[in-house]
């Protein structure tokens, strides 16, 4: 299963993003598993706690960290992951 993480301090963006998501994945199976954030915080937290993600769409500004420092900090724990940033 494919899982996508999406992290923006602004709870309409993550939904819209979700709906993107499900609208254009929808002939995929099994279907992608979309989890999301709005802190920045969690996400790694999950991510340094083991939560598998194969994609992260990442807010640039954010108030707790930036989607940069994210990504850096993600990619330590996970060379293979696959960032977007959104903004």
């Amino acid at each position: 299963m494919i899982r996508i993480a999406v992290c923006d301090d602004e709870p309409c963006f993550t939904q819209q993003i979700s709906h993107v998501i499900a609208n254009h994945a929808r002939d995929i199976s099994p279907s992608p598993e979309t989890v999301l954030y709005t802190n920045s915080g969690q996400l790694l937290y999950d991510v340094e706690e083991g939560a598998h993600f194969d994609l992260l769409l990442l807010d640039i500004e954010m108030p707790v960290m930036d989607g940069i420092s994210v990504a850096r900090d993600a990619r330590k724990v996970d060379d293979y992951i696959i960032i977007i940033f959104i903004t």
